[in-house]
């Protein structure tokens, strides 16, 4: 054997060993996104589980909240005008809620979302814009009372408020503290 062949020879099974590697590195590949799509299907499963599950305890609050509110509409007098009507109206519309909560879970709820974002895109981006103001005005208040009834100290049972110039007690109301509470 000459030194031409084993080179050949010594290539021949170089190029069999790449091929290999090769092939075991797109099974390995594969494996690995197969695997993903597995996890990730799973816990995409997992999700939509609880949520329904969620959905259904929010399906029962709506249902509570439905039934009180038509006791509210019922206990009302007809002659009191809009008030009965309206309590009706929102019992209603809560009932429809958790009756589709229940019927298609969240997934329907979310579908009905985008549909009527669909229709009407402007009432939907007014709507959003709406309920993130809301939200971050009810954090920024959270985070004020906390901070405050945090580092203000207590004294004798009253409050003290850092717009104000002292104490105020139950009896006293100070145009800071109503600010405060808004």
């Amino acid at each position: 054997m000459t030194a031409s062949d084993t080179a050949n020879e010594t290539r021949q099974e170089a190029g069999a060993v790449a091929g290999s590697v090769k092939e075991e590195s797109k099974q390995l590949a594969q494996t690995a996104s197969e695997q993903t799509r597995t996890v990730m299907h799973q816990m995409q499963e997992d999700v939509r589980s609880r949520a329904d599950q969620e959905a259904g305890k929010v399906a029962e609050g709506l249902r509570s909240a439905s039934r009180q509110l038509n006791d509210m509409a019922s206990g009302g007098d007809e002659q009191a005008g809009v008030l009965p009507a309206i309590a009706r109206e929102g019992a209603n519309a809560a009932e429809r809620i958790a009756g589709r909560l229940d019927e298609g879970g969240v997934d329907a709820l979310f579908s009905d979302v985008r549909s009527w974002a669909r229709r009407n895109p402007g009432t939907f981006i007014f709507g959003a814009v709406a309920a993130g103001f809301v939200a971050g005005r009810v954090v920024r208040n959270a985070s004020m009372r906390s901070n405050s009834q945090n580092s203000q100290p207590a004294m004798n049972g009253a409050s003290y408020n850092e717009y104000d110039r002292g104490p105020s007690g139950p009896d006293e109301i100070s145009i800071a503290n109503v600010e405060a509470d808004l």
